[in-house]
């Protein structure tokens, strides 16, 4: 809508159907027809759900290490050495005042034969309006489904 198809003067503010054809109009101009109103857009809701499998560390990683260490006899600084790790940073591991990064886990499971990463399918729900692409935002809901 840059100028008036009537006049071809004036900047068109509206359509308005003139001997039968739809044309862009300034305000002059559009007294010559019957004024077009254009059906509003609904906004129509729909959710957006994205699913990702999120690896993370077991509650009382600390206590289950520390038991399976002492069920097989393991001194820290033996099974430190054994999986290549500070005696210190496995201490604080047992303390629960750090928790191992995943590499460090899986270390941990097969050196103890224990259980220490969990899988979760967490999905994101976004309602969105269909006339408008946002992204997520902060009021995205995430729910959390234990994974096997």
């Amino acid at each position: 809508m840059d100028v008036c198809e009537v006049c071809g003067v004036r900047k068109a503010v509206t359509t308005v159907v003139l001997e039968g054809a739809e044309m862009h109009v300034c305000h002059v101009c559009a007294k010559y027809g019957k004024k077009v109103r254009k059906p509003q857009r609904q906004r129509v809701e729909k959710a957006k759900v994205l699913k990702e499998r999120v690896e993370d560390i077991v509650d009382n990683f600390g206590d289950i290490i520390k038991k399976a260490r002492q069920a097989l006899g393991l001194k820290r600084s033996e099974l430190a050495r054994q999986i290549n790790e500070k005696e210190g940073y496995l201490e604080m591991i047992e303390e629960e005042r750090t928790v191992p990064s995943l590499k460090t886990a899986r270390k941990l499971e097969k050196a103890l034969n224990v259980k220490l990463i969990k899988v979760e399918d967490v999905v994101y729900e976004n309602k969105e309006r269909e006339d408008k692409d946002v992204g997520f935002t902060l009021a995205d809901v995430a729910v959390i489904e234990k994974g096997e």
